[in-house]
């Protein structure tokens, strides 16, 4: 598609088609929504039910009873495509397979002026925002430039009669200035990249000067992005594994200290030690447990005790299972009985060299 500087006929052609799709979609999601309601209410009333029996329940089945309706992501999928075909393919009454036809996109295009080519519809369509240019001495800038002055000029000829003319204070819109562009497609997409932006069509015009989603330059800007996207989830995970290296050193010099005095030898910083190891390696509550919850001697003592384990068996090497003591001590009698077997055979035939001699 052929976009303006500013992309408003990018916008003017998609409120054609984005107008009924997002009103589908947002019946969608209360259809869709109200579903997870009546499943969650029914998950609900099971459990209550249990509870009043004096059944046994769970925690993750408590937290259901506490815990409120949201959609998820795979939620999107459902609401946009309907539920798919046998064959993969969306809903033929989806809001996308009834509002994005090419019937609609074809009209779309016409009421534009982009197909057939109509110069005059597109310039003068309510939902095109006309501007100066960038700078570019052309006849339309000249156009322009005259309406102005020729605007202007009415204004002071209905001032001097006497008429208010503050409503009609208003100047045509221009553009701040010239994009400058790189000339190489390295170079857009660098550019591109940086605005953090490489799905807008205003993005890609300034960056790139191009009005493609799947131009080289685009496609080069996104694979900036997911590469800078990844050397940053790498830097994030080695500083998590640092700080759980460092939690675990300061854990183990802790688990020295109560090994030689024991636990009335280990004093409050020494019990937040342990405990941020323990936090960090047990994740609790879905991983929403913090070290600061625990303040005192006697709360750090209470969450030691409810270890998944004995605390320092996490600091304790693995003890054999005997398996590999048996191997080896029979290795070390059959290698002892083949010593035993190769010197009883030497013996045997000196014994015989002798009684030949």
């Amino acid at each position: 598609m052929i976009l303006l500087p500013n992309s408003t006929a990018v916008t003017a052609l998609m409120d054609y088609l984005f107008g009924p799709f997002k009103a589908a979609c947002r019946e969608n999601s209360q259809i869709l929504y109200a579903k997870r309601i009546q499943e969650h209410s029914e998950k609900v009333n099971l459990i209550k039910a249990k509870m009043s029996r004096q059944e046994e329940v769970t925690s993750e089945e408590k937290r259901l009873t506490r815990s409120a309706v949201r959609m998820k992501q795979e939620d999107v999928g459902t609401i946009v495509f309907g539920e798919l075909q046998e064959d993969g393919q969306p809903h033929p009454e989806s809001p996308y397979m009834v509002d994005f036809t090419p019937e609609k996109i074809m009209h779309g295009a016409e009421e534009l002026g982009y197909y057939p080519w109509h110069p005059q519809r597109l310039w003068t369509h309510p939902k095109i925002r006309h501007e100066i240019g960038q700078e570019e001495e052309t006849p339309i800038v000249r156009r322009m430039r005259w309406l102005q002055q020729r605007y202007e000029e009415l204004k002071y000829i209905v001032d001097a009669e006497g008429f208010n003319t503050s409503p009609f204070n208003s100047t045509l819109p221009t553009t701040s200035g010239r994009a400058e562009r790189e000339e190489t497609i390295k170079g857009q997409a660098q550019a591109l990249a940086k605005t953090a932006k490489t799905s807008t069509a205003g993005a890609i015009w300034l960056s790139t000067f191009g009005d493609v989603l799947n131009g080289d330059a685009v496609l080069r800007a996104r694979e900036i992005q997911r590469k800078e996207w990844q050397d940053k989830e790498d830097a994030r995970k080695e500083r998590q594994r640092n700080t759980e290296e460092e939690l675990e050193e300061a854990a183990t010099e802790v688990y020295h200290k109560f090994k030689e005095k024991g636990e009335k030898g280990l004093n409050n910083p020494d019990l937040k030690a342990l405990i941020k190891f323990i936090v960090a390696i047990e994740a609790r509550d879905d991983g929403k447990e913090r070290p600061s919850k625990y303040t005192n001697k006697a709360q750090m003592l209470q969450r030691l005790s409810e270890c998944q384990q004995p605390w320092h068996i996490y600091f304790e090497a693995p003890e054999d299972d005997g398996e590999s003591g048996s191997e080896s001590s029979e290795e070390e009698g059959s290698e002892e009985g083949s010593q035993r077997g190769s010197e009883s055979e030497s013996e045997s035939e000196s014994e015989e060299s002798e009684y030949e001699d």
